[in-house]
């Protein structure tokens, strides 16, 4: 279970004296005697009461809830179990507030059972959550082969070659990148994208594309 809520909704129109009292206080029965009970709409955890952290956005939210590791272990191992080898990583405010997905990251890296391990908050840091999974989703799933096409790629180049030579890949939206931050969700569409800003920088006169 994991939650976290953005702070400045719930702390609007509030005093500081109670966001103080919210912040420092624990999720006893006292506490929401001295706050009133509106604020609370379920047993646990209580909404509003924590500490405010200022996310990588600059927006304030209140982590209510941290992953249990033991349970993300158990989870991971099952999946591992299953014979799968790519995870996609996505949490509703990772985009805020990405140390929750870091941690799950963090423990299926210890693991050493996967190959890949895609966190939204890196391959697409934007608030809206569904195209987020999306694309962390397709990053997870093309990733390795990518991986894989770039080892084949990059062997047959004399030695020492890739330490004097900048080598860049096209991503879909016609931009390059770096070989070792090519990932799969920046290659799902390159062949057409790339083809247009190509015929764009070479064609110097009416010319028709077949690609």
């Amino acid at each position: 279970d994991e939650r976290v809520m953005l702070a400045e909704f719930f702390d609007e129109g509030k005093s500081q004296a109670t966001i103080d009292l919210l912040e420092t206080q624990s999720l006893e029965e006292d506490v929401q005697q001295n706050v009133s009970s509106r604020y609370y709409t379920s047993k646990w955890p209580k909404a509003g009461v924590g500490k405010r952290i200022r996310g990588i956005t600059g927006e304030k939210v209140i982590p209510l809830c941290s992953p249990d590791p033991d349970a993300i272990r158990s989870s991971l191992q099952s999946l591992a179990d299953k014979g799968i080898k790519s995870l996609a990583i996505v949490f509703l405010h990772s985009y805020v507030y990405p140390e929750h997905e870091i941690l799950v990251g963090d423990i299926a890296k210890s693991m050493n059972c996967f190959t890949e391990i895609s966190l939204s908050h890196e391959v697409m840091s934007m608030v809206k959550v569904v195209p987020r999974g999306f694309t962390v989703s397709a990053s997870a799933y093309l990733t390795p082969k990518i991986t894989e096409y770039l080892a084949g790629f990059t062997k047959g180049f004399d030695a020492g070659l890739m330490d004097n030579v900048r080598l860049d890949f096209m991503k879909s939206d016609g931009g390059l990148t770096p070989v070792n931050d090519f990932g799969g969700h920046q290659a799902i569409l390159s062949g057409p994208a790339g083809g247009v800003v190509g015929y764009a920088k070479t064609s110097y006169r009416p010319s028709l594309g077949k690609d």
